[in-house]
Order: structure tokens, then C-alpha cells, then sequence
């Protein structure tokens, strides 16, 4: 379809508005120019702009056309069931249906005209994260999760997988400590206040080296 879409941000649109985010200072025309200059080094001296009319509105996205920022309409929302194929999925990833079915539902949603379901994770505003064995995205709104148990430790993730996964290996985690789910590094700005009313925040971050930093958090080895 040649549109790309930010799981992180929730934003999406043409290759060109992709182009001219990356080449923050280009212009339409420079952008043109690399490209042809990456991909068709024999032909980019003769390449022509063409611009738009001044008058012209540019068409929007299909994320925008679909009234929502990411295209996704969640139609409806149910309990996950044992036998499912979603269920199975969880297992393969070695997550437990029962441990899932405590902070999972599952997800019935809509792309354009046709319909998927997926394990949903609720996010403090009303969206989902959505997952199966071929999909990853979300629903708008876009946050962080907060799952609330009254204590004085935090553990941070970033995603409801790493999350579940979490609780399967160490499940005693769950007598002593609250969570907070970030649902994509994007969102660490949100996670500000819920941090601050906690003594102490461990960090299940993957990808962080070991005694590394992220927004000012030191990464206890």
C-alpha cells in the first residue's frame, strides 16, 4: 500500500511523509534527489519535481480515513478461552492461559472491511495492545498500563509480553510488587508519576545494556 505506521506513536502516512521525518531539514525536492541518488545513481541528475498546486489537498492516510489514528476499531471484547487459537499462541510463547486471562482478553477489531481477533492488553486509557501469532499493533489511545497491587516496589517493562512473561518465571514478583507496562519506550514521558509514588523500581527492560540508563532510570545490573 506504500504507507508506513509507528506502533510507538501511533502515526502513520506516505513513503514521502516517512522520507521527510527522516530528512528532518529536506525539503520535498532533496528528498526526491537522495532518493534517486540511493536507489538510481545512473538517473538522478535527470530526475523532474513535480509539485503540487498550491490549492490541492493532499489525500490522507488510511489511517486517517478510517477515523482513527492507527485504522484499527476494536468491535468487540470478550474473556480468552482455553482452546483457542490464541490460547495455543500464548503457549508458544510460554505464557500460561490462565496466567493471561488475569490482564488478557481477547480482542475482536476491524482493519478497513475485515475483522482479526487477538490477545488484547488494556492500556489506562482504553486502548489495546494487540498481538497473535502474525500481528502486533494497537488501538488508539495510545499508554502505559498500570496494574496497581498497593505496594512500594515497581517493576518496569515495556511490553505485556515481557510482562507475562515475567510473572511466569517469577511469579512471587506479584506478592510484592506493582507494574507498570510502558507499551512502547515512546510513552516513558507518561510513566513519570506513577514512578515517583514508589520507593523503589526494578527495570526489565530489554535491550538496555547492563548498568545502563534510560530517561535519567540507572539499570541495576
Amino acid at each position: 500500500m506504500n504507507r508506513w505506521y509507528d506502533h510507538g506513536t501511533g502515526e502513520g502516512g506516505k513513503v514521502f511523509d516517512l522520507a521527510l521525518r527522516l530528512h528532518r531539514t529536506a525539503t520535498i525536492r532533496e528528498v526526491i534527489q537522495v532518493l534517486s541518488e540511493q536507489f538510481f545513481p545512473s538517473t538522478a541528475t535527470n530526475i523532474n519535481v513535480i509539485h503540487p498546486r498550491k490549492n490541492s489537498v493532499p489525500r490522507e492516510s488510511p489511517m486517517v480515513e478510517q477515523g482513527c489514528s492507527t485504522g484499527i476499531k476494536v468491535l468487540d471484547i470478550k474473556p480468552l478461552e482455553d482452546e483457542s487459537q490464541l490460547a495455543n499462541y500464548l503457549r508458544l510463547r510460554g505464557i500460561s492461559i490462565k496466567a493471561a486471562k488475569l490482564y488478557c482478553q481477547e480482542v475482536r477489531f476491524s482493519i478497513g472491511t475485515r475483522q482479526y481477533k487477538a490477545v488484547g492488553f488494556e492500556n489506562r486509557s482504553g486502548g489495546y495492545e494487540l498481538r497473535n501469532d502474525w500481528f502486533k499493533g494497537s488501538s488508539s489511545p495510545k499508554d502505559v498500563t498500570f496494574v496497581d497491587e498497593g505496594a512500594g516496589t515497581l517493576c518496569l517493562l515495556e511490553g505485556f509480553m515481557d510482562f507475562l512473561s515475567l510473572l511466569e518465571l517469577r511469579p512471587h514478583l506479584k506478592l510484592r510488587s506493582s507494574f507498570l507496562v510502558l507499551n512502547s519506550l515512546s510513552q516513558l514521558g507518561k510513566s513519570l508519576e506513577v514512578l515517583g509514588q514508589h520507593s523503589k523500581v526494578l527495570l526489565f527492560l530489554a535491550g538496555l545494556p547492563r548498568g545502563g540508563s534510560l530517561g535519567g532510570l540507572y539499570l541495576s545490573p
